[in-house]
């Protein structure tokens, strides 16, 4: 069916989905996108650190689950999660990690990246981007590397 510059498909199975056709330029997101280069580095994080997200997600300002915010700063041997509500609180844990390299620091929604560290991925850092990746799952963060909280 088509409506409105949208067509839409809908297969034998029952999924549903939609395109758009877009004029104009696209805009260049090569350099977001993963490339073939040799990752910076690998690392994996403790079981621990899914504990921590949790805990810290029960706390993260933003009135739906999509707003809320985690900030991940990783440094030598450490890796801090913290969170903020504006004129309240902050908090923050550290723990130790097996990682040793520049400093790395992104946001993300902590309910999202909790779901991504159950699956005991290894995050492998490239320079504008990590991937999460285990044998059966892989996910690609485009990150705004150096992105921080007013803390």
């Amino acid at each position: 069916a088509v409506t409105e510059s949208w067509t839409h498909f809908l297969t034998d199975t029952k999924i549903h989905f939609s395109v758009r056709l877009l004029t104009g330029d696209y805009p260049d997101v090569s350099e977001y996108l993963f490339t073939s280069e040799k990752p910076k580095t690998e690392l994996k994080f403790p079981k621990e650190a899914n504990e921590i997200i949790r805990h810290l997600s029960t706390m993260t300002e933003g009135d739906t689950v999509v707003e809320k915010k985690l900030q991940v700063i990783l440094e030598d041997n450490k890796a801090t999660f913290g969170i903020e509500k504006k004129g309240l609180f902050w908090a923050k844990k550290d723990i130790p990690i097996d990682y040793i390299g520049e400093k790395i620091t992104f946001l993300v929604n902590p309910v999202f990246f909790y779901q991504v560290l159950e699956k005991d991925v290894i995050m492998k850092v490239y320079e504008n981007q990590a991937t999460f990746e285990t044998n059966n799952f892989f996910h690609l963060f485009s990150l705004p590397i150096g992105e921080s909280m007013s803390r």
